[in-house]
């Protein structure tokens, strides 16, 4: 599964800026287009929602990086404060 790349960012902000504008003039798409809108709008809550995920993911995978890096350089540290 591959997150979304920043043209399919945009191109959903688009989209949820065209639903938002039909709701705030009134506009009711036939069915056909409601349809299409509804499932650009759910694919747009997926595109967000893998992107969160990942996002998550890359700032634990950081923060283990970052506490084994310490851990590292503490016992470096320490090795090197022994022989002083």
């Amino acid at each position: 599964m591959t997150a979304p790349c920043g043209r399919d960012l945009k191109a959903g902000e688009v989209w949820t800026e065209v639903m938002s504008e039909l709701q705030v003039e009134n506009v009711r798409p036939v069915t056909p287009d409601r349809e299409a809108l509804e499932a650009i709008s759910t694919a747009i809550g997926i595109h967000a929602e893998q992107l969160i995920h990942e996002q998550r993911d890359l700032l634990e995978a950081q923060k283990q990086q970052d506490l084994l890096d310490e851990q590292e350089f503490f016992a470096q540290v320490g090795l090197f404060s022994r022989y002083s």
